[in-house]
């Protein structure tokens, strides 16, 4: 499950958040501006999202969602609605590519 959003708009909606929402949090915009580059580092490479990558090389539907557009109540729903859809073989095509990589580790060490 992939939720994409710009780095702007990301911003944008940490600077609205209430301030008694993220007070004692690092939900704040300086921990956003940290953390934003550091995420972006680690799980992309030459542009290539890592994260979502892996999946789609082993065959597994990855769920993307645009959520700048949407209320947080839609972004929801179509979370539960992908959820109640994926079935069983989905699952193990997950866990035999998780499994099989786990191994690959192990053999490198």
């Amino acid at each position: 499950m992939k939720l994409e959003a710009s780095d702007e708009f990301l911003k944008t909606r940490v600077k609205s958040l209430p301030e008694e929402k993220v007070a004692g949090t690092h939900h704040t915009e300086e921990g956003l501006n940290r953390r934003l580059p550091l995420y972006h580092k680690h799980n992309t490479m030459e542009g290539i999202a890592l994260t979502t990558n892996f999946f789609e090389e082993n065959g597994i539907e990855v769920f993307k969602l645009k959520t700048e557009t949407i209320t947080e109540d839609e972004v929801f729903e179509a979370i539960k609605a992908y959820i109640e859809k994926v079935n069983p073989i989905q699952i193990i095509k997950i866990k035999k590519a998780i499994e099989r990589d786990i191994q690959e580790v192990l053999r490198s060490r």
